[in-house]
């Protein structure tokens, strides 16, 4: 055979067997880039799902109360000295508690008795915690406005019981110590828990429930003149 025929055959040959190599190639190329991409794709969720382990530690360091978390007092444990913060018909018509406070008193003549109670609000109120008072949470002072508009005269202060004691039972002790302290109640507002007595020198005393299961009961003293 001479070579211009083989020349020709040669040439085919090479170009047959180039094909398939070059076909394997971008085969191999294509499938290792879609394997790639599946493993891109799939790693984030991975990442980024949390386990269940996470979600439960934190779940309960949510729930978890604090060191200062203080639980509430109960009513049972609660012993008031009904006595001692109304006292008798004897020391007066001001509540025993509230002896030392006078009508008329400036913000600041009240806080030598009371500190705090110069700290009167633009509406004339004043707010004065107490301690050592079981039952007791604190009072309400009001100081009625000057000519000038300015609240500087003492009027009257609420004794505000604390809510826990907000049932029947401390109701009955509180509303039978204060018919002792002032005087027959009436029916009707011993029923509707507005209990009022009037007294003399424009004095007053009202005993009133709490507006809801959250607020405790209240005496609220209108000071003689």
């Amino acid at each position: 055979m001479s070579s211009k025929r083989l020349a020709p055959i040669s040439a085919a040959l090479v170009l047959a067997l180039a094909f398939p190599l070059a076909g394997c190639s971008k085969d191999g190329a294509s499938t290792e880039k879609s394997s790639a991409g599946a493993s891109g794709s799939s790693s984030p969720a991975a990442t980024s799902k949390p386990t269940e382990a996470a979600k439960s530690t934190k779940s309960s360091a949510d729930t978890k109360p604090t060191a200062d978390a203080k639980p509430a007092a109960k009513a049972e444990d609660i012993k008031v000295d009904l006595v001692a913060i109304l006292g008798t018909k004897k020391d007066g018509w001001s509540p025993k508690l509230i002896a030392g406070l006078k009508r008329g008193m400036k913000p600041d003549e009240a806080a030598k008795v009371f500190p705090g109670a110069d700290k009167v609000s633009k509406f004339g109120f004043a707010e004065v915690p107490l301690e050592g008072q079981p039952g007791l949470d604190g009072l309400k002072l009001y100081f009625a406005k000057d000519k000038d508009g300015v609240p500087s005269e003492l009027q009257s202060v609420k004794l505000q019981f604390s809510p826990a004691l907000n049932n029947d039972t401390f109701w009955a002790e509180l509303s039978k110590a204060c018919i002792e302290r002032y005087g027959k109640a009436d029916d009707k507002e011993l029923e509707k828990r507005l209990v009022t007595w009037v007294g003399p020198k424009s004095g007053m005393a009202q005993l009133v429930n709490g507006l809801t299961e959250n607020h405790g009961f209240t005496l609220d003293v209108t000071l003689q003149r």
